[in-house]
């Protein structure tokens, strides 16, 4: 089983705040422990926002590298 989720733009626009991808992150913890392989994608790239928000969760998640 997987689930894919699509993240678009965020409150009015402006991406996601960390709160709201902490909530995320924890889904998709809660998710991987169930056994669950989890794809998400930022598709809110407007002034760069899908590759911060990206960055922001990969961290709540403790996931390191590049």
């Amino acid at each position: 089983d997987f689930t894919y989720v699509r993240m678009h733009l965020g409150k009015n626009g402006i991406g996601y705040t960390r709160a709201a991808l902490r909530i995320w992150a924890d889904r998709l913890l809660a998710w991987q422990q169930a056994g669950i392989a989890s794809y998400i994608y930022f598709n809110n790239d407007m002034e760069g926002y899908a590759i911060r928000n990206a960055k922001t969760l990969r961290e709540l998640l403790g996931v390191r590298g590049g």
